[in-house]
């Protein structure tokens, strides 16, 4: 599977610059591959252009549930490829994640990959209202 196709798609779109990367991370991939072969449902802080959804989609046949604070113009196409390509396994939900967490409905998660603020205090916060769904 090619993981650039998101970003093809994307710049196809007429985006051409984009902050963060998954794609190119091969050890990153790999370890990721390993880590969640059989996991099958996902929690996800930090969406931003769609990389590590679509790996972690590709991965299994489970579903993810992304939080994005909707700070870039590119993360709705990116939400709209992501749930072209894998129909019904994709939802995201644009808002802070330290006001969402709280609200969400308890649900147990075999994996959360937290990725969004990169401040310590909203990392911290994630973690925080993350362990309840772990």
């Amino acid at each position: 599977m090619d993981l650039k196709d998101i970003r093809k798609y994307l710049k196809n779109k007429g985006f051409k610059y984009f902050e963060g990367s998954l794609y190119n991370q091969k050890e990153q991939i790999e370890l990721y591959n390993d880590l969640l072969k059989n996991k099958k449902n996902g929690l996800q802080i930090g969406f931003n252009a769609g990389d590590s959804a679509n790996l972690f989609l590709s991965i299994n046949e489970g579903i993810l549930l992304s939080i994005d604070i909707n700070s870039h113009e590119y993360v709705e196409y990116a939400n709209e490829y992501i749930n072209n390509k894998y129909p019904n396994r994709h939802k995201l939900i644009l808002g802070d994640s330290n006001i969402i967490l709280p609200k969400l409905e308890k649900n147990i998660y075999d994996y959360i990959f937290i990725d969004g603020g990169h401040s310590f205090k909203v990392a911290n916060q994630d973690i925080i209202n993350c362990k309840n769904f772990s």
